[in-house]
């Protein structure tokens, strides 16, 4: 992915299996794949982390250090940015602190 963050969803079927991802590219699925969160993202590491560890548990794959690369440049979400996010209320937002991270 090139930009972006955990602000939509995105869900793949695999057979009987209904995965949902915020942050992680769908090509997860497939094994062949390199799964890159690039310079234009903004990444919520609680939110990636719940995302890797629901992965692991349904596929019993682990991709962390193995396949999945995160950018240098990629923006992180503190704390602080969602709590910036929740007083702003001239628009409406998710909320997730993706507007204050890019600001910073």
């Amino acid at each position: 992915r090139f930009q972006g963050g955990n602000n939509a969803g995105h869900t793949v079927v695999l057979g009987d299996r209904v995965l949902k991802f915020h942050l992680l590219p769908s090509g997860i699925t497939r094994e062949d794949c390199r799964l890159v969160l690039g310079d234009g993202m903004v990444v919520d590491p609680w939110v990636l982390d719940q995302e890797l560890r629901g992965w692991t548990d349904e596929t019993g794959q682990e991709v962390r250090g193995q396949r999945l690369f995160i950018s240098e440049r990629a923006h992180v979400i503190l704390r602080y940015h969602r709590l910036l996010d929740g007083l702003d209320t001239v628009i409406g937002t998710t909320g997730r602190g993706i507007g204050p991270t890019y600001a910073d």
